[in-house]
């Protein structure tokens, strides 16, 4: 049975005309709002973390700010974007998952990052597979595109569970990078609404 996202802020109402709330029996996907910022702040302040994503340095309190606001104004211009991802005995927000539009080449990306303490337990393929299943049915996408540095091994083998195929090293974001796609066909449960 999967339980309801329970919104534990009230700064800013969800707009859930476009349903885009996520729940499962373990976690809660929901935007993320600034009323976030000092416990996704925890979480984008790791080097750990940081490693991995595209701007591998350790985020400010005002950085982690800035990216809560574009990722808030990717879903209004996109009607799709990267969740919060909750867990839900607590509300403890402990990492991020979704889909982000590249402008400099049309695709659209799945995107997460967790907090180093909650590796290794599935959220992430778990939260992963939520986003790509709400993505191909909502949004129309055909085709989702996923990128790993060439040592991120923990990422890969997340891909590599949900069912990417490995396409090769691809440049993005001026680096060479491991792409991966997947199409709708091949998510159970990706059927258009």
């Amino acid at each position: 049975m999967q339980s309801e996202c329970r919104r534990l802020d009230t700064e800013v109402p969800m707009d859930n005309s476009h349903n885009d709330e996520i729940s499962t029996p373990r976690l809660c996907l929901r935007r993320i709002s600034r009323s976030d910022l000092d416990s996704y702040h925890e979480i984008m302040r790791k080097q750990e973390v940081c490693q991995w994503l595209a701007g591998p340095t350790r985020k400010t309190p005002s950085e982690t700010q800035q990216l809560i606001d574009k990722l808030a104004n990717h879903w209004r211009e996109k009607g799709y974007g990267v969740w919060g991802v909750f867990i839900n005995d607590g509300g403890l927000l402990i990492g991020h998952c979704g889909l982000a539009y590249l402008q400099e080449t049309g695709e659209t990306e799945l995107q997460y990052a967790f907090d180093p303490e909650y590796w290794g337990y599935g959220y992430a393929t778990e939260s992963a597979m939520e986003a790509l299943k709400w993505a191909f049915a909502k949004t129309g996408q055909e085709r989702i595109i996923a990128l790993a540095m060439p040592d991120n091994k923990r990422s890969i083998g997340v891909l590599e569970k949900l069912g990417f195929r490995p396409l090769g090293m691809k440049r993005y974001f001026g680096t060479g990078l491991l792409c991966f796609e997947i199409f709708r066909d091949s998510v159970p449960g990706a059927t258009l609404d």
